[in-house]
């Protein structure tokens, strides 16, 4: 396996919402741009951090370059990366961007489609959203009086633990249980 060329990107923003309103275009939900980064060949294995000038970090993938975004107008090029590997603080942290997105381009009650919101409204608004709501008393009280069947074993309940076994030790560590990368 090959080891990773590792990019440490630090953007110039104090804030998530800063972040968020000026470069939430780079991120998507399976990939990212690694903005301010020379061109890198097609394939290439990328472990990528992005933090802010605040020092804090933001994202941590590990994927694969699957082209070149140039830059554009005022928006930084860099490669596009495919994500295969996500820390869970950085999916959290992609959703939030993406919920954010989505909700910029919802009309806002009596205003029309294309209208600006501030992105501090934006991030608040959806904050909300990533804290499910609790289960009501009548959900609770559904769960709790459903039927509970006995669970029965496979007759070949040993292949099966063995082939998930073998499955799980040919798969590569995840990154984020992969030891902490050197600071620079």
């Amino acid at each position: 396996m090959t080891t990773p060329k590792v990019l440490r990107i630090v953007r110039p923003y104090q804030t998530q919402v800063e972040f968020i309103a000026a470069e939430s275009w780079a991120i998507q939900k399976d990939g990212i741009i690694a903005l301010g980064e020379p061109e890198l060949p097609i394939g290439t294995l990328v472990r990528c951090e992005i933090a802010l000038a605040s020092g804090l970090q933001l994202i941590r993938v590990e994927g694969e370059v699957e082209g070149y975004a140039p830059a554009k107008g005022g928006r930084p090029g860099g490669p596009k990366l495919r994500i295969r590997r996500v820390t869970p603080s950085s999916k959290e942290f992609i959703l939030t961007v993406l919920r954010a997105r989505r909700a910029s381009l919802r009309p806002i009650a009596g205003g029309s489609e294309g209208e600006s919101r501030p992105v501090e409204v934006i991030v608040a608004a959806e904050a909300a959203v990533l804290a499910p709501p609790l289960p009501t008393n009548e959900a609770r009280k559904a769960l709790s009086n459903r039927p509970v069947s006995e669970l029965v074993r496979p007759p070949n309940r040993d292949e099966l633990l063995e082939q998930l076994r073998e499955r799980a030790r040919s798969r590569p560590t995840p990154i984020n249980s992969a030891p902490d990368l050197p600071k620079p």
